[in-house]
């Protein structure tokens, strides 16, 4: 097992990975917000939404902590934060491209496959990142 976790804190690490599953799920497809606002090179706007939702989401980890809300009201809090980045995202991509639609009838297999191919190059980028990151505490621990 990969971890150890005590029999009376399992249930807050379930509850834990679940919010933190979700987060990762929603910023899946409400990414493409921001990525729109890069894509425009708007950056200042996308810039300054993660800038002000990480102030907020730290100024809120500090309330949470403070009120002894433990490691669930962190995931709730960051997953409440992610989900206010990702309307602020939206809101900034359809004040400047208005013709930008979300719409599921525009899905079709080419596209499936083109965005899978761009996930498993992210994903392999991602996983080789957290391995170098996971590596660098590993030897730091030793």
């Amino acid at each position: 097992m990969w971890f150890h976790i005590a029999p009376e804190h399992i249930a807050e690490a379930r509850a834990t990975l679940w919010l933190a599953g979700a987060s990762l799920a929603m910023g899946f497809p409400f990414g493409v917000f921001g990525a729109a606002l890069s894509g425009i090179q708007r950056y200042d706007i996308a810039n300054s939404v993660g800038i002000a939702v990480s102030l907020v989401r730290a100024a809120l980890f500090v309330i949470v902590l403070h009120a002894h809300g433990g490691i669930v009201g962190l995931a709730w809090t960051s997953l409440g934060m992610s989900l206010i980045g990702h309307l602020l995202s939206w809101l900034f991509a359809r004040r400047l491209l208005p013709a930008l639609r979300f719409s599921l009838t525009h899905l079709d297999r080419a596209h499936l496959i083109l965005v899978g191919s761009y996930m498993r190059i992210a994903l392999i980028g991602a996983l080789a990142t957290s391995i170098s990151f996971q590596t660098c505490a590993l030897l730091l621990s030793l």
